[in-house]
């Protein structure tokens, strides 16, 4: 049986860099119709594509795809966490500190590459890097039944 996803996958490594952003976009969008398996082995793609394409605007499609997918996986995170320590566009070291944030508890790898770009000479990454941080300190604070004080 056809299915839709196999095309949008055949454009990850098309050479138009907005055929490739629209791709990732559209493996995110239809990511609810594909079972569990399926979906580990997308977010695997998606972040092979998120650390080694050579757009930054597609890295950061990546990006923000692994985390709507929720990137399933403790090893994910910790590709997101080398992008934000690794890739020379702002714009996606901003996005991937936004991105650990969203994805909830890390490992100590993860906080670690947070904290380190607290200093970053881009302020974009170093108010996404707090905000994500700063998310990280609410959520501690909150009882476990879920209400803020």
């Amino acid at each position: 049986a056809f299915k839709h996803h196999q095309v949008v996958e055949q454009c990850f490594t098309h050479s138009d860099v907005e055929v490739r952003r629209w791709a990732i976009w559209c493996a995110g969008c239809l990511s609810t119709c594909r079972p569990d398996g399926e979906l580990h082995a997308l977010a695997a793609t998606i972040a092979d594509v998120m650390s080694d394409d050579i757009s930054g605007v597609v890295r950061k499609a990546a990006v923000l795809c692994l985390c709507k997918l929720g990137a399933p996986g403790h090893a994910l995170a910790e590709r997101v966490a080398s992008t934000l320590r690794t890739d020379v566009d702002d714009f996606v070291r901003a996005e991937a500190a936004e991105a650990l944030g969203d994805m909830g508890e890390l490992g100590q790898g993860q906080h670690a590459a947070l904290e380190a770009v607290l200093s970053d000479a881009s302020r974009h990454v170093r108010i996404a890097a707090a905000k994500a941080l700063a998310g990280f300190g609410e959520a501690a604070a909150q009882p476990s039944w879920g209400v803020a004080l």
